[in-house]
């Protein structure tokens, strides 16, 4: 079992990608089951592959003679490319002679079947790839009247491929409302912000990725002069990647949506959410958590007027049947000059205010109820910044 994703180093390939062969750096996959089986069900056999990937199996007296099938056991994440017997390709879905063996792979199943010889030893090798992300998959943004929205979006690659970013008709809410557009641009430093000669991906535009490499993309979202408050438009997204060099072709989709909802506050507030237990990474509109794990949310703040804020507070408070952990700034732009917090750890009584400390105070744990960041200094038109906050479960 080997990782088929052409091991780059930086952004060019050691190996050959999708190909069912393990060439330049590409790595064997450890920990994968591997079985030998009657092709349908029953299992003669089975083992794990080691730290090189590498694995044997013993085919039963019984079974010479008759078809049976190596199949390894895939975890969720991650897709196949291909196979190989001694070296030579298996295309999938015919059959091939190797050595004297008549092999036949299956992509789809991962598998290899051929007639069990009555000696020697048979060499079979399988391609593997980690399936490729497009995050967040919901993007939701505020805009006033005749401004623009961005949503920012990062596809991380499972293989190298070539990735093309599309927008579908987008459906405005209500639909009297006309006069939106939107377009996609690539952000190439992954800032989030719309750089003037930034390129645009248009319905042809394709993009050479290496597995792993994080490719980050806008969706520029123009709001109608006429739009108002609280109408939106949602603008479906998808990303397809098809995988370089597989035979025969194959390529995955990832979609997503963008709902901009008008909104004349001058401050726009979006907040998301993960799992820090779990070690997930990214932010996003929802997630899930069992008993004793700790979610961090973060609540992004934008002034989209054209005139600074001043006083600015950002409130929130713990979930139900969570328990505070901790509260902080992630980005805060240099006109905020300050920032303190008041949180369930120094909440305070109805006789004695709270008192409250620096936001970036380390805080002991526990207790229930608000928890608000106040800045000092001003927020400018078009400043943003971002605050956080994590919660364990009951």
């Amino acid at each position: 079992m080997f990782n088929d994703g052409g091991a780059p180093s930086g952004s060019t390939n050691t190996g050959t990608p999708n190909d069912g062969l393990q060439n330049g750096s590409e790595a064997g996959v450890g920990g994968i089951t591997v079985n030998l089986t009657n092709c349908s069900g029953t299992i003669y056999a089975s083992t794990t592959t080691d730290g090189n990937g590498a694995f044997g199996l013993s085919i039963p007296t019984a079974q010479i003679g008759q078809t049976v099938c190596v199949q390894p056991v895939l975890a969720a994440n991650t897709l196949a490319t291909g196979a190989n017997a001694a070296g030579t390709v298996l295309p999938d879905g015919s059959a091939t002679s190797v050595g004297g063996v008549g092999y036949t792979y299956t992509r789809a199943s991962q598998q290899a079947s051929f007639t069990a010889p009555a000696s020697g030893t048979v060499t079979l090798n399988f391609g593997q790839v980690p399936v490729s992300t497009l995050t967040p998959t919901a993007g939701r943004q505020q805009s006033r009247p005749g401004l623009r929205a961005l949503h920012p979006h990062t596809f991380t690659a499972g293989t190298g491929g070539a990735l093309k970013v599309q927008l579908g008709t987008a459906t405005a809410t209500p639909s009297t409302v006309t006069g939106w557009s939107e377009a996609a641009y690539l952000d190439a430093n992954c800032t989030g912000a719309l750089d003037l000669s930034a390129q645009q991906l248009g319905a042809s535009t394709t993009l050479t990725v290496v597995q792993g490499q994080q490719l980050c993309f806008l969706v520029h979202e123009q709001v109608p002069a006429t739009a108002p408050e609280g109408s939106s438009n949602a603008v479906p997204v998808t990303a397809t990647l098809t995988f370089t060099n597989a035979a025969p072709g194959l390529s995955a989709s990832f979609a997503a949506t963008d709902t901009t909802t008008v909104s004349n506050s001058a401050l726009q507030l979006t907040k998301e959410v993960r799992n820090v237990t779990q070690g997930v990474t990214t932010f996003g509109p929802n997630n899930q958590a069992k008993s004793g794990e700790v979610l961090e949310y973060r609540i992004k703040y934008a002034n989209t007027a054209l005139s600074p804020i001043n006083s600015l507070v950002i409130s929130d408070t713990t979930p139900g049947y969570t328990t505070f952990v901790q509260a902080k700034t992630e980005t805060t732009p240099t006109s905020l000059t300050a920032c303190t917090k008041v949180t369930p750890v120094n909440a305070g009584t109805s006789s004695t205010p709270a008192v409250p400390v620096g936001c970036d105070v380390a805080q002991t744990a526990g207790g229930i109820g608000p928890i608000t960041w106040t800045f000092t200094g001003t927020l400018s038109s078009g400043g943003e910044g971002a605050v956080l906050f994590q919660v364990k479960v009951d």
